[in-house]
């Protein structure tokens, strides 16, 4: 990582810069004047947010902008360019099982399993069946009907739409403590000797890859299904 590169000339009019750090999707941090050292530019590029990845909250293609630092996202179609064909092809299909499944990014999904070896496609279908099954199905005010103290509010002049909005948070936050709970992997207040866990991932015959699940809290709202990043969930 210690190893300075030349800048990319789409980036060279917009900030004053002398060095690229690559990863291996594809990134390169730009160093400003504000960043005097190798050491602040990799504090900044690990700081930044990273689309596709466990700590985006972007997608898209082109130059991202975050304090003093630019990143270079190459296009789909570059980075897929730039891969041997037998990769290119598995990417081109798990990028369609994202899309299958309903995910914003597709693409991004996937160049992140591939590029970063983290278990995407596990994380984002644990995510959505809590966003589906725990989650979405208070957006019908039917689902209202056989909880009574939703049947008192309503019969004492609350909006419905409001009692649902209500209980609705009431799921997004329970399940956002849950995946918590699950991504700390052991409790803070257990002994030494007390054991912990963890989510792995599993081929289809339910044999453990290898690969543990981790991070859901931080793709929680971007697998939202209605693709608001749980925005409505506080209107």
């Amino acid at each position: 990582m210690g190893t300075l590169s030349a800048v990319p000339k789409e980036l060279s009019h917009a900030v004053v810069a002398d060095a690229v750090i690559p990863s291996d999707n594809g990134l390169f941090l730009v160093r400003d004047v504000d960043a005097d050292n190798f050491e602040a530019r990799l504090a900044a590029f690990q700081a930044f947010p990273i689309p596709g990845t466990r700590r985006s909250t972007s997608s898209g293609s082109g130059p991202k902008r975050h304090d003093h630092v630019v990143i270079l996202w190459p296009t789909w179609g570059d980075w897929l360019g730039t891969l041997p064909p037998d990769v290119r092809d598995a990417a081109v299909s798990l990028a369609e099982r994202f899309k299958e499944l309903g995910a914003q990014d597709p693409e991004e999904w996937a160049r992140s399993e591939l590029s970063e070896n983290i278990p995407q496609l596990a994380r984002f279908m644990v995510l959505r069946a809590l966003w589906r099954q725990a989650i979405s199905p208070w957006m019908d005010t039917s689902a209202l009907c056989d909880v009574a103290a939703a049947q008192r509010l309503i019969e004492a002049g609350a909006d419905p739409h409001d009692v649902l909005l209500v209980a609705r948070a009431g799921a997004y936050e329970a399940v956002a403590a849950a995946v918590h709970i699950l991504d700390e992997g052991g409790d803070p207040e257990a002994r030494e000797s007390d054991p912990g866990w963890h989510l792995v991932e599993t081929d289809a015959e339910c044999n453990p890859t290898g690969r543990e699940i981790g991070g859901l809290h931080e793709s929680l709202l971007a697998t939202d299904p209605a693709g608001k990043e749980g925005a409505d969930l506080w209107e």
